[in-house]
């Protein structure tokens, strides 16, 4: 029910040229289908794409079935005579290659004529645009399932990320370059990663600002001279007011990446959370040993000197330097002074004491002010440089 609407939604805003295509596994697959079979109607399916990603091993061996070892991306036209579709070719397979230049009969040819053929072979070879692409794709691993080195590269700490090969080969089959891409739930950002790279113009959709955050920070470390605009996110204290009555969870997740701090839960989750909200890492002492300041967001009326003394609680408890409490509303006299007395804290490799407990209130954020820090670790893994195509482009 809830994909029904936006598909309907989708297929009223797709031009007459585009495709739309929607990823998802076998738990659902079949029900989408029959839903996007009736809205796009079943004349405007172009093809339901099996994308292998993974070679089965591990715990995924277990069970009493086949391993599960596929997603499905179902495509579809707006207007079947009408879509974009640009065929794409994959390289010729080593063994396919091998054979037939090694290729000789029985009789026994001479070295001459397999010489001849051999040069007749890589001139085909080299004119071949390659083995056109089908509905079953295996040379595209999951991340997870990819080299080490690889998964480096790409890997952003988001649990449903897609690799980047797989977003620009269904971008580049379904659009041409200055064409408009839109993701309605772009997750950690991967399409739109490759409709930038690819020169295409774009949009992207998501409800948390963890996403949103995430995005964000690909986008300007992939494409440094990109130009953003983050429509919907709190500019100013009213607004920050509204979305901590709308949604408590998403004030602190959207307040925790205003100071560039990793969130310790990325869901909502039952029970304490022990007074930790967030956490900046940096690096201490005469070996750079690791060090975290730990944040606690406050978004209701209710904030007394007592909260002060319950993030010091935590500091001794978790041997954490400092502490950093974010606060919505402007922190009282008595929990300024309750602050100071926590003390100071000496950094061995900046040589000047920092104070152990700050306060910052969401308006001194808004202004520009930042926690008071040795040099920090970013707690976020950052995206390659790629090369900029266009560069004004909003989500």
């Amino acid at each position: 029910a809830m994909m029904t609407v936006r598909l309907l939604e989708l297929h009223r805003i797709l031009k007459s040229t585009g495709t739309i295509c929607l990823h998802c596994d076998a738990t659902a697959g079949h029900y989408l289908r029959v839903i996007m079979d009736t809205i796009f109607d079943v004349r405007n399916h172009i093809s339901d794409i099996i994308w292998a990603y993974g070679t089965p091993s591990g715990g995924r061996t277990a069970g009493k079935r086949p391993i599960k070892n596929h997603d499905i991306l179902i495509t579809f036209a707006k207007a079947y005579s009408h879509h974009t579709y640009n065929r794409i070719y994959l390289p010729y397979d080593e063994k396919y290659i091998r054979e037939r230049f090694n290729k000789v009969d029985e009789s026994g040819r001479r070295y001459r004529e397999r010489e001849r053929n051999e040069v007749f072979t890589r001139q085909y070879l080299d004119e071949s645009p390659g083995v056109p692409l089908s509905d079953i794709w295996t040379d595209l691993k999951q991340l997870y399932a990819y080299h080490w080195m690889k998964r480096k590269q790409e890997e952003l700490g988001y649990p449903t990320q897609k690799p980047l090969a797989l977003l620009e080969r269904v971008v580049s089959m379904s659009s041409n370059p200055g064409d408009i891409v839109l993701d309605p739930f772009c997750g950690c950002g991967t399409a739109l990663h490759a409709a930038q790279k690819l020169g295409r113009r774009w949009l992207g959709m998501d409800i948390t600002y963890l996403a949103i955050n995430l995005i964000e920070r690909r986008m300007r470390d992939a494409f440094p001279d990109l130009e953003l605009k983050v429509i919907g996110e709190p500019r100013d204290l009213a607004s920050a007011h509204d979305l901590a009555r709308r949604d408590k969870w998403q004030f602190q997740w959207w307040a925790l990446t205003k100071i560039n701090a990793q969130p310790v839960r990325g869901k909502k989750t039952k029970g304490a959370d022990k007074g930790i909200d967030g956490v900046i890492p940096f690096f201490d002492g005469p070996e750079e040993e690791y060090r975290r300041a730990i944040i606690s967001v406050k978004g209701g009326e209710g904030i007394h000197s007592s909260d002060i003394r319950d993030l010091v609680g935590v500091l001794d408890r978790e041997k954490s330097p400092i502490g950093i409490l974010v606060t919505l509303f402007p922190p009282t006299k008595p929990m300024i002074t309750e602050a100071a007395t926590a003390g100071l804290w000496m950094s061995e490799i900046w040589g000047r004491k920092f104070h152990r407990i700050q306060i910052l209130s969401i308006e001194e954020i808004l202004n520009g002010k930042k926690p008071d820090l040795p040099w920090g670790k970013s707690p976020f893994a950052k995206a390659p440089v790629e090369s900029n195509t266009t560069n004004q482009l909003e989500f």
